[in-house]
């Protein structure tokens, strides 16, 4: 399930990189063309590139919640849950010890 939501995000992560690619790549060619000029073409990288990181935060919230939703489902623990309950192994088996050598 983890590598799934991994690599649901890196897909994300993937297609982000390449629009940022292609975006810059048309935005070049639209200058070099004369259709924009320099300050024109930074605003609308900029611009892209927001609405880029926009789109991946989304992504990424929606895997989470996905990822969140199978964990659920799944009845699984987290590492914390875990580490609490191996402290409480440990302490119940520290007092047994101690309740054995007391007899």
């Amino acid at each position: 399930m983890k590598d799934f939501a991994q690599k649901m995000f890196l897909a994300g992560m993937g297609a982000f990189a390449l629009t940022k690619d292609k975006a810059e790549e048309i935005i070049s060619e639209m200058t070099k063309k004369g259709h924009i000029d320099r300050d024109e073409a930074q605003s609308l990288l900029k611009n892209m590139i927001n609405k880029g990181e926009e789109e991946r935060e989304e992504l990424k919230q929606t895997v989470k919640k996905e990822f969140d939703k199978y964990y659920k489902e799944l009845n699984l623990v987290t590492s914390k849950e875990l580490n609490e309950i191996k402290e409480k192994i440990a302490e119940l088996e520290k007092s047994i010890k101690q309740e054995n050598n007391q007899d």
